[in-house]
């Protein structure tokens, strides 16, 4: 049978053609550059690295490799026609996120970014605009204000509490099992983003022995798929004419992934409005979602959408959880591998909190060991291997080499962290390397230099590292001071990351033993 008469093959030769010529077309358009591109790998014509980039996934593991046979801090890779500038110096991504932030503050478009936020409706996606900067300026002086955070700070020591006592439960069932330390931080992690969001720990009913419930699980690992979609360099990516056509699979899952998220976080957002648009509202906010539905703009009117709230909703969704869970997962790997540094932590918490009460976020500021840990796992095991790209809007420059307008910028993280120009020993995990950091009293997690990457700056910087420091530090400090944690069999964890993404390639079990009074781990409150 031939390609005409087969509908299939006619079907992939009219698409192939169409392809080619729109590539084509694109690049006939496409202006001649007015300065020296950083330095970049041989590409084909028309398509330049897409092929590479395809034959050599995961994309980012294979940009570092090239960056790093190419002996440059600043490379220019040509994605059929789209410029993607890769950095891994400090130097240059402070230049990106200081002296060249304005011109590199927009956000590029792909299919992944417009479902995740409803077509470019929140502010990790959305353009550089007037209302992308009354949308963060809300995020930051509403949802993330000190009064709203000391006023959510209940919800955040109820899940501190319910994570102890579900730990301590395990402990008490007989079981002798090793632990999950990833479900613990995805159940805390998951559970306090929906107290502040929502004002309620589940969907429905309550998992009965504290961990997370069906619809929980479905929900968070909903999110995960999401985020992997975002950071997966596909195709369709960077060829616009694709997007819809699912052409590597991603778009199916990406589809049912925010199907999912849609399914927990719609009824609520829908009856929240319900209520305070329709009904009179309540006396007071209570929560974020409060916040996002009674917001008005300068005329007195609601100021989002439907749209607008929900996809608000899943910036919170994401933000609140992937950094706790890698930080914490991968923390306490290290320590059990290098148990003097569990000891130190251990020794710290009994010495500022004692063994007479549980840790609470008021003692965070004192435990400067614990928060040097937490530094050294984000320097060295970051929970993604790219920042979202920053968009050129304008041609610009970077160490002095020229970015044409439209260029997407992405900061190398794990390039950052284990950079041996900054870092002595940059693969080895030593947390007193933090320690004196500007002969400071006080450790935070914040890193102003870019030496290696936990909350970004800048106008597109993270509108929350108070909350994300709170969430990270009281989960760690937590579980050290609640639990002898011991490896099964004694052996070494292996502390190798996954195929797809930067988490633990598995999940890290360990035992653990409760190391305080009984009566200290508190009852779950549902």
């Amino acid at each position: 049978m031939s390609i005409i008469t087969n509908p299939s093959n006619f079907t992939l030769v009219l698409f192939s053609i169409t392809l080619v010529l729109a590539l084509a077309i694109r690049s006939l358009r496409s202006k001649k550059p007015k300065g020296q591109l950083p330095p970049g790998p041989p590409g084909w014509p028309i398509i330049g690295n897409l092929f590479q980039m395809i034959m050599n996934r995961p994309a980012h593991l294979w940009i570092p490799r090239v960056m790093k046979d190419m002996k440059t801090e600043i490379a220019c890779f040509n994605f059929a026609g789209v410029h993607v500038i890769a950095v891994s110096s400090s130097e240059i991504a402070r230049e990106v996120l200081r002296e060249k932030d304005e011109a590199l503050a927009d956000r590029t478009e792909s299919y992944s970014s417009e479902l995740i936020s409803h077509g470019y409706n929140n502010i990790s996606f959305s353009s550089y605009t007037e209302k992308w900067k009354q949308t963060k300026k809300v995020m930051i002086n509403k949802l993330m204000s000190p009064a709203t955070l000391n006023k959510t700070l209940g919800d955040r020591t109820i899940e501190a509490d319910n994570t102890v006592r579900y730990v301590f439960n395990l402990c008490k069932s007989g079981s002798m099992k090793p632990i999950d330390v990833r479900d613990l931080a995805l159940t805390y992690s998951h559970a306090v983003m929906m107290r502040m969001m929502f004002g309620q720990r589940h969907f429905d009913e309550p998992a009965e022995d504290g961990g997370l419930g069906p619809r929980e699980r479905e929900h968070v690992l909903a999110i995960y798929r999401a985020l992997d979609c975002f950071f997966g360099f596909y195709i369709a990516d960077y060829i616009p004419f694709l997007r819809g056509w699912n052409v590597q699979g991603e778009e199916s899952k990406l589809r049912e992934a925010v199907d999912i998220i849609n399914k927990g976080n719609d009824p609520m957002i829908l009856e929240r409005m319900h209520l305070w648009r329709n009904k009179g509202g309540k006396e007071t906010e209570e929560d974020w979602l409060d916040i996002l539905v009674t917001h008005k703009n300068d005329q007195g009117m609601p100021l989002y959408t439907f749209d607008q709230i929900r996809a608000q909703c899943k910036d919170i969704n994401v933000a609140t959880i992937d950094n706790t869970l890698n930080n914490v997962e991968w923390t306490l790997a290290e320590m059990l591998n290098n148990p003097e540094i569990l000891e130190k932590a251990i020794n710290e918490l009994d010495m500022v909190v004692g063994k007479d009460r549980l840790m609470q976020e008021s003692d965070i500021p004192q435990l400067n060991y614990i928060k040097a840990c937490s530094r050294e796992t984000f320097r060295l095991h970051t929970a993604n291997p790219f920042t979202p790209p920053h968009g050129a809007r304008e041609d610009t420059t970077l160490a002095g080499y020229f970015i044409p307008k439209g260029s997407q910028i992405i900061l190398d993280r794990v390039g950052l962290g284990r950079n041996p120009k900054i870092w002595d020993e940059p693969n080895v995990y030593k947390p007193e390397r933090h320690l004196d950091i500007g002969n400071t009293t006080e450790v935070t997690l914040m890193e102003p230099d870019m030496r290696f990457m936990i909350f970004s700056s800048g106008r597109r910087g993270c509108a929350g590292p108070k909350v994300g420091t709170s969430m990270t530090i009281m989960l760690l400090a937590r579980l050290i001071q609640g639990f002898e944690w011991t490896i099964p069999n004694g052996e070494s964890v292996k502390l190798v990351t996954g195929d797809s993404n930067l988490l633990m390639a598995k999940p890290l079990f360990a035992y653990a033993k409760p190391r305080l009074a009984p009566h200290l781990y508190p009852k779950i409150q549902t």
